[in-house]
């Protein structure tokens, strides 16, 4: 007789895009784990279903198939896995992706003295989707040269300055020329 069932490998925060495997296994009232082979040969025990029945409450958060969770989208959802009519489930977190690459653009800039350029950054997640509404900071190696606010460059004098955005702490960087 199943008294538990117990769920191994639940996943910390995951991101869209992300899987991971899960194991269920049941356990009797002497808390032993009872062999896979029984639960597969449940109908000679006249259990109605056989197996493990895996669920999840929204899978617009997370999916779940034979065992695998499959992050969707930022939120909560709790996946249960039902073994001959007794459940247990875990909580899965799905958070925004994180960014994975900055690309700055252009990728070089001229500007002369008092005059003004911009620049733009575009954020990916790793599944190289476009990541928007996300703090990117500017810096620049060189103020004497060229200043930089919001990706707005202004040439201050001439020579060379790397202006720098960075988000989430990926960064990236282009060269820019001051004449």
């Amino acid at each position: 007789v199943v008294a538990s069932v117990a769920i191994s490998g639940a996943p910390g925060p995951m991101e869209p895009g992300e899987s991971v495997s899960l194991t269920a296994f049941a356990v009797d009232a002497s808390n032993e784990a009872i062999p896979a082979s029984v639960i597969d040969r449940c109908e000679e025990h006249g259990w109605t279903r056989c197996g493990v029945v895996w669920s999840s409450d929204d899978p617009g958060v997370a999916r779940v198939s034979a065992g695998t969770v499959s992050a969707v989208a930022p939120g909560r959802a709790t996946v249960t896995a039902t073994i001959a009519g007794v459940t247990e489930s875990i909580d899965v977190e799905v958070r925004p992706a994180s960014v994975a690459t900055v690309a700055v653009e252009p990728d070089d800039l001229v500007v002369e003295q008092g005059g003004t350029g911009t620049l733009g950054a575009r954020l990916r997640a790793r599944d190289g989707s476009t990541l928007t509404g996300r703090a990117v900071t500017w810096t620049t190696s060189a103020p004497g040269v060229a200043t930089v606010s919001d990706g707005a460059v202004r040439g201050v004098s001439p020579g060379t300055a790397t202006i720098t955005a960075s988000a989430e702490g990926v960064e990236a960087s282009v060269r820019v020329e001051g004449l």
